[in-house]
């Protein structure tokens, strides 16, 4: 093998330039999205990955969320390629509607904006047939879209049923023998089939991005950001979300961030994200860029989280948000409405100003239906001794605020709090703006 020959081998995978990529709507199961599947990197060795969370239901219960994946004996787990080559299969499969789908190796090659060398050919064999050999356990984890609701008991399964891969010799003719097929999982199918899944700009995961850590961390991001324009989370979370390998420390884990929030940052998705102590914990604030990452109607119909009136799944990374940097356009202004209550209440100037800027902090972080109908329309009725009362005009509306917006209310009220020099809120209630005040 030549000099040159031996170079164009050890060449990082480009998009082939004579043929440009397929034009075809990106889609993302949404499990996979907010999941692990595997390793983000070739110095990664581990065989297991593990994240365990907690999630907060529309009743306001938590619970504690198991996902364990595992890799064949032979084979291991996938690299960062496996989740690009998944993502390829379920858009193919939500296009077609076929839970056999059917491909050739340069045909997949295109998709993935990938050379047609035979290396690339190599590397899209070995990860299809570790994404064969995933077994995947999850407890109270997998969202189960056809029954509406989270898998409450312990179950184990794999992505693809079947596989079948022919010789690829004559990769260019799509007509010939170098055709193969995957066969998806009933309960991967049924999340396709129902719709379970979000839109994904191809272009910028499988073109722009480069580094296996920034697409992945998109992948997550956009999800969770579909319907907000600030979102926050535990930063070990957020690690374990996406396949990080474990740190002893939050800046171990910055530092490996970095380059990946600068990449979705010169992309245009991510505006900036900051990190910020919050007693023992980290967390990491995110803001997302104008215009990025616009959710189609088909995604709004299949995100149970998207619900105005909070239904479906809301995450425990998701529902403590900090929403200062969200106030940057200024204090809300109150409508006529929220005017009448607050002379009716007896409500300070002092308090309605420092509730304005809650409001304002939070109005980018939920659809605009549920901030409209049922955190718009509340008061800060006092303030006193760390305890804080807070009204809501809207008497059915009442419960939910309690089960959930309690924290995102009282982290919002705090860092306001914290900035003019007060003491912080330890403890927030919610009561019905129908029953008088004593």
């Amino acid at each position: 093998m030549s000099r040159q020959a031996k170079s164009r081998r050890k060449a990082d995978p480009s998009p082939p330039q004579h043929i440009p990529p397929p034009a075809i709507q990106g889609r993302d199961e949404m499990n996979l999205a907010e999941f692990p599947i595997g390793r983000l990197g070739v110095r990664d060795q581990r065989e297991t990955l593990t994240y365990e969370g907690w999630f907060t239901d529309s009743q306001g219960s938590r619970y504690r969320q198991k996902w364990i994946v595992s890799g064949s004996k032979q084979y291991g787990l996938p690299h960062e390629l496996g989740n690009r080559m998944l993502v390829a299969l379920i858009t193919l499969a939500a296009e077609r509607q076929t839970k056999e789908v059917t491909f050739t190796g340069y045909q997949m090659l295109r998709l993935l904006r990938l050379s047609d060398g035979q290396a690339n050919y190599k590397h899209f064999e070995r990860n299809l047939l570790q994404l064969t050999g995933l077994t995947i356990y999850s407890e109270q984890a997998f969202w189960d879209n056809e029954q509406q609701k989270h898998l409450t008991t312990k179950r184990a399964f794999h992505i693809f049923d079947d596989v079948w891969l022919a010789s690829w010799r004559d990769a260019r003719d799509e007509a010939s023998d170098g055709q193969g097929y995957v066969v998806f999982n009933d309960v991967f199918w049924g999340n396709i089939q129902s719709g379970y899944l979000k839109s994904l700009d191809l272009e910028l995961y499988l073109g722009t991005l480069k580094s296996s850590l920034a697409r992945q961390l998109y992948r997550c991001l956009d999800k969770f950001m579909r319907y907000r324009t600030v979102f926050e989370i535990d930063l070990f979370d957020l690690a374990g979300r996406i396949g990080m390998q474990q740190y002893r420390y939050p800046s171990q884990v910055k530092e490996k961030l970095q380059p990946a929030l600068r990449e979705l940052s010169a992309s245009g998705f991510l505006e900036r994200a900051t990190f910020r102590k919050t007693g023992p914990y980290t967390r990491v604030r995110f803001v997302k860029a104008a215009g990025a990452g616009v959710p189609s109607a088909a995604d709004a119909e299949a995100d149970p989280g998207a619900a105005p009136a909070g239904e479906g799944p809301v995450h425990a990374g998701a529902a403590q948000p900090d929403g200062a940097e969200a106030a940057r356009g200024g204090m809300a202004q109150p409508g006529p409405r929220r005017e009448w209550l607050q002379q009716r209440y007896g409500v300070t100037e002092a308090h309605q100003a420092l509730w304005d800027a809650v409001l304002q902090g939070l109005r980018g972080q939920l659809p605009t239906a549920t901030f409209m109908s049922f955190v718009e329309p509340t008061l800060l009725l006092s303030l006193v001794d760390g305890v804080a009362t807070v009204g809501a005009r809207n008497p059915k509306a009442t419960t939910w605020l309690q089960a959930r917006m309690v924290r995102r209310f009282q982290d919002e009220l705090n860092y306001h709090l914290r900035a003019a020099g007060q003491p912080a809120v330890t403890e927030l209630g919610v009561v019905a703006l129908g029953v008088e005040r004593e």
